[in-house]
């Protein structure tokens, strides 16, 4: 049983890795097109961002996901309230399900099966 285990959080740790690695991908390409536009359109702000991740180790992965991918920079987390300060260059809503959906819920999901 525990080999089992051990396999399905190898097995989620390589998805947690190519989706980062993707995702960083994708952030490269976005903001290099901003920095070259003529006339660049975007809206940077600081966006609350709860999280459902129990584990302090998983919240200190996530915060370094959301760090690495340009155009993104983790400024602080809350420990009580769960929730993550992150300022980010092109906010597209202030629904902040659809930021956190486009944001950090795929690496969260990832990383709860890993060490939740």
């Amino acid at each position: 049983m525990e080999r089992k285990i051990f396999f399905f959080k190898i097995y989620y740790l390589f998805l947690v890795i190519l989706t980062f690695i993707y995702d960083v991908f994708l952030s490269a390409v976005r903001v290099s097109r901003q920095a070259f536009e003529v006339k660049p359109s975007f809206s940077p702000r600081i966006v609350r961002m709860k999280t459902s991740l129990e584990n302090s180790n998983s919240s200190a992965i996530l915060a370094n996901f959301i760090t690495l991918t340009q155009g993104t920079l983790a400024m602080d987390f809350d420990i009580s309230n769960k929730n993550y300060l992150i300022h980010w260059i092109n906010v597209q809503s202030d629904d902040e399900a659809e930021g956190k959906k486009a944001l950090i819920s795929k690496h969260e999901n990832l990383i709860a099966k890993i060490f939740d």
